[in-house]
């Protein structure tokens, strides 16, 4: 099958399997399945599709070779929910002890209080949002509470700090699960500094508590939770986050009293109403039952591009591996002038000291991070360059980065 035609009926196998004629179904060849099932590596939504494709009692489609490793996936990623429940409890019992205020953002609580059972939302990481100024005790405590900086990430910690959303990557000392200490929502440069810390700090104001494990923990308010998860979604990952925010949205909305006039005014204050409504648009196209007993007075959905967003649809399914190289090629295209691509260029070549602080162990303040920069040239020729050529002259790439500035044209206004 044609790869967007794929990608659309993958799509409707997650959202709306129960629409689909057996016969559509049993037309997929085996390369078909394989490439889904790749996809649903890829972005972790193999334990919800078998989920969606044995409620709506397709699964017997499914060639055995495949559906056999679904039953078995479900069951890891039950013990794995389970293992993350006990890192969440883990994290909070040692910042609690600390006095330090903390939220727990996205899949820990939708996990947890919105989908049928927490297997069906796989966690990539435990994201856990604290203010900036206790932000290097918390990491502290929770490195002495047993949880070990992941090697992955040697740059300065205060660079960190001063310059990304989070503190680098902690891994639970059973080596499973991952933590992410958030100082900030977002690193999406559509926000000043000061901005994103006032977000930050009005997430943690707003925090409700709900019980897991006998112990009350803090979440965002379902409101914050669904500008959070489209501003993610959009501004942040460029759609490039999988499939499963559609079932995100699908089950906090089933779950959960939303009060719509909030989130518009959220989302208005933030400058993002356009990226709110184009989530919850493809939301509406590929999952039409989702937003029924909304009240659709307060859904201003009907502005938006149905192409964008069945564009915006189809960058659920784009290559994770590739994404930075396909945001450079859309940076690129979508520079007018050929003094503007090359600034662009040049900005990867040559980042400021405080973000080369983040990929090696020293002080953006200091003589030494100079000395990074040939390492950094020798990495991008040796290591990046390679695979951002052979990305670029992929054609799917390619039509990937003219999507995406479409959709960022879109959202522009």
């Amino acid at each position: 099958m044609e790869r967007t035609a794929l990608k659309a009926l993958a799509l409707a196998l997650i959202c709306r399997p129960g629409s689909l004629s057996p016969e559509k179904v049993r037309a997929l060849s085996a390369a078909d399945w394989a490439q889904i099932f790749d996809w649903g590596q890829e972005h972790r939504f193999l334990p919800y599709l078998h989920y969606a494709l044995k409620q709506a009692h397709l699964l017997e489609l499914v060639p055995p070779d495949l559906s056999d490793q679904l039953q078995p996936l479900r069951r890891s990623m039950a013990l794995r929910a389970l293992a993350a429940k006990g890192d969440m409890v883990r994290v909070h019992q040692t910042l609690e002890d600390a006095g330090i205020a903390h939220v727990f953002l996205k899949g820990a609580y939708l996990a947890e209080f919105a989908y049928p059972e927490p297997s069906l939302r796989p966690l990539r990481d435990i994201d856990v949002l604290v203010a900036r100024p206790e932000a290097i005790d918390a990491y502290e405590r929770l490195q002495a509470a047993g949880f070990a900086r992941d090697p992955y990430y040697t740059g300065h910690i205060e660079a960190y700090l001063e310059g990304s959303k989070h503190l680098p990557r902690l891994i639970a000392p059973d080596g499973r699960a991952a933590v992410e200490l958030h100082v900030q929502l977002t690193e999406s440069t559509r926000y000043s500094d000061a901005h994103r810390t006032l977000r930050a700090e009005a997430v943690l104001a707003r925090a409700q508590s709900s019980r897991v494990a006998h112990h009350d923990i803090r979440f965002p308010t379902p409101e914050d939770m669904l500008v959070h998860l489209c501003v993610h979604a959009v501004y942040e990952h460029q759609f490039n986050i999988g499939p499963l925010i559609l079932p995100d949205l699908h089950w906090l909305l089933a779950t959960h009293s939303i009060d719509w006039k909030t989130v518009w005014a959220d989302a208005a204050e933030q400058g993002v109403t356009r990226g709110v409504a184009l989530v919850l648009r493809v939301l509406q196209q590929q999952w039409p039952g989702s937003l029924e007993g909304q009240p659709h007075d307060l859904l201003p959905l009907a502005d938006v591009d149905d192409t964008v967003a069945h564009q915006a649809a189809d960058m659920m399914l784009r290559s994770f591996a590739a994404r930075n190289d396909v945001a450079i090629l859309e940076g690129v295209q979508a520079k007018p002038t050929l003094a503007g691509k090359l600034s662009f260029v040049l900005s990867k070549a040559f980042p400021a000291p405080s973000e080369l602080a983040k990929q090696f162990p020293r002080s953006p303040n200091s003589l030494a991070i100079v000395m990074c920069y040939p390492v950094l040239w020798r990495r991008l020729l040796q290591q990046r360059l390679p695979d951002l050529i052979a990305n670029v002259r992929t054609e799917h790439n390619v039509a990937e980065a003219t999507a995406l500035s479409r959709i960022s044209a879109w959202l522009a206004g």
